[in-house]
């Protein structure tokens, strides 16, 4: 696969922060960063997160180039919307689907619309991803089960904590396995 270059994510970060999200981050107060990797490899891969605590967009090199705008609106709209992936953040990847048909990318507008109507998380995944974890680390403690895991699908600790509610009760049954 081909990594992603500083020089392209820093040509493509002002065009679509202007382009698509024309008043966000009018003080500049954003960051954009290249990093090797970001969440696990393979299916489970994270291509971008977006940190409002450092007011940082991070970019994984290790993804497919051509899908650089993608992912850049993706994380944006996080930044925007300041969560996760609900309605505001829906109702901001549909309205930067609708832009980027009337400047013609309609390829564009079907990749945004094909993320927001990925499969929704559900309980069974959460729980199951944190059984994985705490399998694969079994010294870990909960707060590290819960940060990975939400950390994979661009949520805080505490979105998850509020959630999942038996995720402790999920943690302390596989941990007793061991």
């Amino acid at each position: 696969m081909v990594t992603m270059s500083e020089a392209r994510l820093r040509e493509k970060y002002p065009y679509i922060r202007r382009v698509f999200f024309p008043r966000w981050d009018r003080k500049g107060e954003w960051r954009i960063k290249l990093c090797d990797r970001i969440g696990m490899n393979g299916p489970g891969r994270t291509d971008g997160l977006c940190e409002h605590k450092s007011k940082t967009i991070f970019v994984s090199r290790e993804h497919d180039p051509k899908e650089l705008d993608l992912v850049l609106i993706h994380e944006i709209a996080h930044a925007v919307t300041r969560g996760g992936h609900g309605e505001r953040w829906v109702a901001r990847m549909e309205k930067a689907a609708r832009r980027a048909e009337q400047i013609g990318r309609s390829e564009l507008a079907e990749a945004i619309r094909r993320e927001v109507a990925a499969p929704t998380l559900t309980e069974d995944d959460v729980y199951d991803e944190v059984r994985e974890f705490v399998d694969s680390h079994p010294k870990e403690s909960l707060k590290a089960a819960v940060s990975f895991v939400a950390f994979r699908y661009g949520r805080t600790d505490d979105e998850f904590l509020a959630w999942y509610p038996r995720l402790r009760e999920v943690y302390e049954e596989v941990q007793g396995e061991h």
